[in-house]
């Protein structure tokens, strides 16, 4: 890159000061088709003046931009000058080792997948600074030309404007699939450890893909593949039920919504309900826990089973025009039950709620900041959520980051996101509805 001295020269044109007589002005030299110019086996015209230039000129502030499809093919004393390598897509294993041979900077776990170059989509490239010693996945937007560097909006013969057609890549564009900055900065976070690699979840996207006709090829194409990091509350408690005996267990609870986290067949789920019991009035909540413990209750025995029954009939109803009960009768009785909708536990010793038995171990790491997503329940709603369920007594609590691999996927529609568990890789709909608003 330039140094110090060619960029006090940029400062002093910018300013309008004189610049030196003589001096040299912060020059790139921009190659396409690199190997063309400076093969791996023999030489042209072209290739000692090259070799010289990224290594000499960095001094004077001149610096250079090489691209090739071939990198095996161009000459090694020049590739062995990088700074900043950007990688696009490659199929041939002599190219994919001589970019992995001259990587720049240190490469995560993601990027350590042999085969993450052969199956980078469309768009995406593999950036490595040795500058910030870090490599990561970074997505280019669709350009705005044409083919061959043509504007996209031409004059007609008669002077008028007239929008020239545009190109697959546009239209993704214009159909709203952004360019991904990439942050360098990061925060320390407890976080469960990733158990799928970046290439898995890619080969996973690109097998929930739509097809035409649910048989035929696929109508979308994985834009970009990015790790995010889920906010979830961890507390180990001694809990005291009602009307059991005392257990030490350990929940979660989904720093988002409020609900708690289940355990299920394809990895973690999220009760469907509990956030809403904050906004129900007391009597309405006491109601709701009668039916839970006994569903189904029949009016009657509910009636019975409250100090005061005042009022009860108007709290049934606020429940039932929420659809957090159900209600129907049989020999002339009326019975409750929790709607079709609503899935809150008994008590929090119940075994679909153990998930935490099976969870990763959480490890202090540093993760970029844009990765992470803020929390929105706080602590104190966690431990309310904790003792609508009986009389808890912490012993300890934590906030950790849960990881999902978000895929946006392309098509003439628009777009989609999945999110993949980064621990089970199985698809996970309830964190696609919390996140889609959520990231870029």
């Amino acid at each position: 890159p330039p140094n110090l001295a060619a960029r006090e020269e940029a400062v002093k044109d910018l300013k309008g000061e004189e610049v030196k007589s003589g001096s040299i002005p912060p020059t790139w030299l921009m190659v396409d088709e690199a190997h063309s110019f400076a093969p791996s086996s023999g030489k042209t015209a072209a290739t000692d003046p090259l070799i010289e230039y990224v290594k000499q000129g960095r001094r004077p502030g001149l610096s250079a931009v090489l691209s090739t499809q071939q990198p095996s093919a161009l000459n090694s004393k020049i590739i062995s000058q990088l700074d900043i390598l950007l990688s696009h897509r490659l199929s041939f294993e002599n190219d994919i080792k001589e970019v992995w041979k001259r990587m720049p900077a240190t490469l995560p776990k993601d990027l350590k997948e042999p085969d993450s170059l052969k199956k980078l989509p469309e768009g995406t490239v593999i950036a490595a600074d040795k500058e910030i010693n870090k490599a990561f996945f970074s997505s280019i937007r669709p350009r705005l030309s044409q083919h061959e560097g043509r504007e996209r909006v031409t004059k007609s013969g008669n002077g008028s404007v007239a929008a020239s057609s545009l190109d697959f890549e546009s239209r993704e564009y214009e159909e709203a699939v952004g360019e991904k900055s990439y942050s360098p900065r990061e925060e320390e976070a407890l976080v469960a450890s990733s158990q799928i690699s970046w290439s898995e979840a890619l080969e996973l996207a690109e097998s929930k893909r739509k097809k035409l006709l649910k048989v035929l090829w696929p109508t979308e194409q994985v834009r970009e593949i990015s790790k995010h990091y889920y906010p979830i509350w961890g507390a180990l408690v001694d809990y005291y039920p009602p009307e059991s005996d005392f257990i030490n267990v350990r929940v979660q609870i989904d720093g988002l919504t409020g609900e708690l986290i289940q355990k299920t067949k394809n990895g973690i789920g999220r009760t469907r309900g509990v956030r809403r019991i904050f906004d129900l009035k007391p009597k309405e909540r006491k109601i709701l826990f009668k039916i839970i413990q006994k569903e189904p209750l029949e009016y009657q025995e509910l009636k019975e089973s409250l100090k005061k029954s005042s009022g009860i009939d108007s709290s049934i109803e606020e429940l039932l025009q929420k659809e957090l009960i159900e209600s129907y009768e049989e020999d002339s009785e009326r019975f409750f039950a929790l709607g079709s909708k609503i899935n809150i536990p008994k008590k929090l010793s119940e075994r679909s709620l153990l998930a935490a038995e099976e969870m990763p171990d959480r490890e202090p790491e540093l993760i970029p900041s844009e990765e992470k997503i803020n929390r929105v329940i706080s602590e104190d709603e966690m431990l309310e959520t904790l003792e609508f369920f009986g009389d808890v007594e912490i012993i300890e609590r934590e906030l950790f980051y849960y990881p999902y691999w978000i895929a946006k996927l392309t098509s003439k529609d628009g777009i989609r996101i999945l999110a993949l568990d980064g621990v089970t890789g199985e698809r996970d709909p309830y964190a696609e509805r919390m996140l889609r608003r959520r990231i870029d």
